[in-house]
């Protein structure tokens, strides 16, 4: 099953916008070996504002919860997210492509079944994609995504706008985890009230 890809777009007012890219192939704009979970070959981003950023990032990534179909004990590490920069990427020239392989290259190798997040900011359009696996595409909803471009439309930063997307990301995925957790534990009750039930029933009826 392919992973889903979510575009939002965001209009936001920037002192500087830098449409000239110092990278040749925006198909590699990023290091795929780099450990880092914030990639921004163009420094959009001055260099206090990515230390914040990154420092965010890492701490969602401590904190994230499996998403797996197999999540055990034995399970320690969470969904992975990243944020990436760049000058331009065009959702009408292979934007999403783009985004997805980078996701693909840069983050499978950093977890257990596809969940990951990709965030790419492209500068000179400020358009942001979103990319992600499947087991994030279903707890993800279209309205927070929806949200996540009205908050951002109001911000008066780049960081601000993505520093608030992968909080709120993450903040959508732990509540539904939560809520899958809440139903499971309700739907169990339920199912041992109906055996009391029906086994108080049976009783009553052979006495």
């Amino acid at each position: 099953m392919m992973p889903s890809t979510i575009l939002v777009f965001i209009l936001l007012t920037t002192t500087q916008v830098y449409c000239q890219s110092s990278v040749n192939d925006t198909d590699t704009f990023c290091d795929v070996t780099d450990t880092s979970v914030l990639c921004d070959p163009d420094n959009i981003l001055p260099e206090d504002s990515s230390d914040k950023l990154r420092a965010t990032i890492d701490e969602i990534n401590n904190g994230s919860v499996c998403v797996c179909n197999n999540c055990t004990a034995l399970v320690e590490n969470g969904y992975t997210m990243a944020v990436a920069m760049v000058a331009e990427l065009d959702r009408d020239n292979g934007g999403f492509s783009v985004a997805e392989n980078l996701r693909q290259e840069w983050l499978n190798t950093k977890t257990i079944c596809d969940d990951s997040i990709l965030v790419v900011y492209s500068n000179c359009n400020e358009q942001l994609f979103i990319v992600m696996g499947e087991p994030l595409e279903r707890l993800i909803s279209n309205s927070t995504i929806d949200q996540l471009y009205e908050d951002c439309k109001s911000m008066n930063s780049v960081l601000e706008c993505l520093e608030n997307t992968v909080r709120k990301l993450d903040e959508a995925v732990t509540k539904a985890i939560e809520d899958e957790k809440d139903n499971l534990i309700w739907g169990i009750l339920g199912l041992l009230a109906i055996v009391t039930i029906l086994s108080f029933h049976y009783y009553v009826k052979d006495y």
